[in-house]
C-alpha cells in the first residue's frame, strides 16, 4: 500500500508519501482529514468506506489530554490518567493506539499500561504489562516499539482462574509506575493510558473498580 496524494493516517500514526506499506494478518482503518489518494497491491478481504467516524471525538479526548499534560509539566497539577473499559471487541486497542500516538506526534511519551490479560498488546496474553511510548506505533506490525515492557506473569487469560493475584499483580504494576513518577516530574506529566479487559460485569466489574 502508498499514500500517493493527500494525507491519512493509521490509528494515528502518519503515512508518509510513497511508503510501501505492507499489511499482513491484521485489520487496520485508514483515515484521512482531507482525502486522500492511496494505491493497494493486492486483494484485502474486506475493504470499505465508513459514513461515520469518532475521529473527531478522539482528538478532542486527546486535545483535553494535551492541556493536561502540558498543565502538569508547569505546575503540580495532575496529569492525566485514563482507563479505557468496554465491553469485548468495542475498540479499546483501537482508541489506546489513537491516543498514544497523538501524544507521540505532540511531543510526549504516555505510559501504555495493559492488564487485558486476555490479549497482550505488550506480551503474550496472560500477563499485565506496561512501557513508556516515545514512538509511533508501528503500522505494519502493529506493535509498540521501545525498550522492553515492564511484565507480571499472572499465568492465565482469565482473571477469573485466581481474582487475588489477578488484583496483586495489577497492585504491583501500579506501585511500580507511581513510583517512576514520584522519580521523574516529565515522566509523570506525560500521563497514562490504561487498555482494560473486556469483562464488565459481575466480578469483572469489580476488577476494573479495583
Amino acid at each position: 500500500m502508498q499514500l500517493k496524494d493527500g494525507e491519512a493516517e493509521v490509528f494515528g500514526t502518519s503515512l508518509m508519501l510513497e511508503e510501501n506499506v505492507k499489511i499482513s494478518g491484521q485489520k487496520i482503518a485508514i483515515f484521512s482529514w482531507q482525502g486522500c489518494k492511496l494505491e493497494v497491491v493486492g486483494t484485502p478481504d474486506v475493504v470499505f468506506v465508513a459514513e461515520e467516524t469518532p475521529m473527531a471525538q478522539y482528538v478532542n479526548v486527546h486535545d483535553v489530554l494535551h492541556a493536561k499534560r502540558e498543565a502538569a509539566s508547569t505546575t503540580d497539577a495532575q496529569p492525566p490518567r485514563v482507563m479505557i473499559v468496554g465491553p469485548t471487541d468495542s475498540g479499546k486497542s483501537t482508541l489506546c493506539k489513537i491516543l498514544l500516538n497523538y501524544a507521540v506526534r505532540a511531543g510526549k511519551a504516555p505510559v501504555f499500561a495493559d492488564v487485558d490479560i486476555g490479549q497482550g498488546s505488550l506480551t503474550v496474553p496472560g500477563c499485565i504489562a506496561a512501557c513508556a511510548v516515545e514512538n509511533p506505533v508501528d503500522i505494519e506490525e502493529g506493535g509498540y516499539p521501545g525498550e522492553p515492557p515492564l511484565v507480571f506473569y499472572y499465568g492465565s487469560c482469565s482473571p477469573s482462574e485466581n481474582p487475588s493475584l489477578y488484583k496483586h499483580c495489577v497492585e504491583r504494576l501500579a506501585g511500580v509506575l507511581n513510583d517512576r513518577c514520584n522519580k521523574d516530574r516529565t515522566a509523570k506529566a506525560a500521563g497514562m493510558i490504561a487498555n482494560s479487559m473486556g469483562w464488565v460485569e459481575g466480578l469483572g466489574y469489580d476488577l476494573l473498580l479495583h
